[in-house]
């Protein structure tokens, strides 16, 4: 008999054990009208960048995870239709609502100023909104630059080419960002700059990059335009070239001739703005991020970059990371950088034959080659 008590006495403290655990699993998920509400409106023209819209959600599902969201989609057909759906949103109560810098964000600017306790965020934008709305800014020319150094110092030709999307903040940093980093090495470099209107226009990105290889004798191309540099990394493959990535690694699609890719760590942004609503640390005004941040910089999953560049590249952005070396953002800061006269002083002295100075030639460093 004393065996069956402790037995049942056990029982009853599992159960009670288990009915607490089942009721403190259910206090902990919240009533709908209690839970926040984030919204992701992005449209579905053609010059958005699927890549970008597709880390936001990845960050937004994490986020769904980590605080116990309701997450809405929406994708209306027009730019102009963004707006009405941010209007519409608001009228629902959203906490958050996401919007990509292409949005009228002038009026953006005044739906968020009538709607004080609604939250706002902005991927791309560096633009101070309001009190209520935090631009997301990505430092793409710190990550570009990485790339231009990496594409300067691997040129045979001297004649690299870069073709990207239609010129909004983000695309023009990255371009003046790119063409910095390869005059920090090679300055007499010819750089070659077509823009394509449309994200996912894959044969005119390849028509675009054919062009350049055969027609200016580029050996390398910066492509940093959406799904339309799927067909810039095809053209490189065909030609047997070397293509530079972006937004996120792009080995995979070509490890022979995706020599590296420029990334940007959107998803982190998002969830930024995401952590902060909930934390209620939400502010307002425009929030950078990057080398400093880790949320640009260059990858290169197939292995192509030589470690000597590496160590180069990197030591560079250690000194962008530290604030010694400040990337132009702007063409007439572009023209104002130069290598100094004594040379970088932070590059490594690995061996005095990859040295970076200011000869002719540019660096001694042995270009590498597709395949090799």
């Amino acid at each position: 008999m004393k065996g069956k008590k402790i037995f049942c006495g056990l029982m009853i403290i599992l159960l009670l054990a288990g009915c607490l655990s089942g009721c403190a699993s259910r206090a902990e998920s919240k009533p709908a009208e209690q839970r926040l509400r984030v919204t992701l409106i992005t449209t579905q023209e053609h010059y958005e960048d699927p890549m970008i819209r597709e880390m936001a959600v990845a960050a937004l599902k994490k986020a769904q995870t980590d605080f116990d969201l309701i997450l809405e989609f929406w994708r209306p057909k027009t730019a102009n239709a963004v707006i009405e759906s941010v209007l519409q949103a608001t009228k629902n109560n959203s906490d958050l609502i996401i919007v990509p810098a292409l949005t009228d964000l002038g009026r953006l600017k005044q739906i968020a100023a009538n709607h004080p306790d609604n939250l706002y965020a902005v991927i791309g934008s560096d633009k101070d909104l309001g009190p209520n709305v935090m631009s997301l800014s990505l430092k793409e020319e710190e990550g570009a630059f990485m790339t231009g150094v990496i594409a300067g110092l691997t040129t045979q030709t001297g004649v690299i080419g870069l073709v990207d999307r239609t010129a909004d903040a983000g695309t023009k940093r990255a371009d003046i960002g790119f063409r910095a980093g390869v005059k920090a090495v090679r300055p007499e470099t010819q750089i070659y700059t077509r823009h394509i209107k449309s994200y996912d226009n894959v044969a005119l990105g390849k028509m675009i990059a054919l062009e350049l290889i055969d027609e200016k004798n580029t050996d390398i191309i910066f492509q940093n335009a959406g799904s339309s540099g799927l067909g810039v990394i095809a053209a490189a493959g065909e030609r047997d070239i070397w293509v530079i990535g972006s937004n996120l690694d792009q080995s995979s699609l070509d490890p022979e001739h995706v020599l590296c890719s420029m990334h940007k760590k959107i998803d982190d942004a998002v969830y930024f703005a995401v952590q902060s609503m909930v934390k209620n640390r939400f502010k307002g005004g425009v929030r950078s991020f990057g080398l400093d941040f880790m949320a640009v910089g260059y990858s290169d999953g197939a292995g192509n970059v030589p470690k000597e560049m590496v160590s180069i590249a990197d030591a560079f952005g250690v000194a962008i990371a530290l604030g010694d070396l400040v990337i132009p953002q702007t063409k007439a800061q572009l023209e104002e950088f130069s290598i100094p006269a004594g040379g970088w002083s932070f590059l490594p002295r690995l061996k005095p034959d990859i040295a970076v100075n200011k000869a002719a030639d540019g660096p001694t460093l042995e270009p590498v080659r597709p395949g090799n």
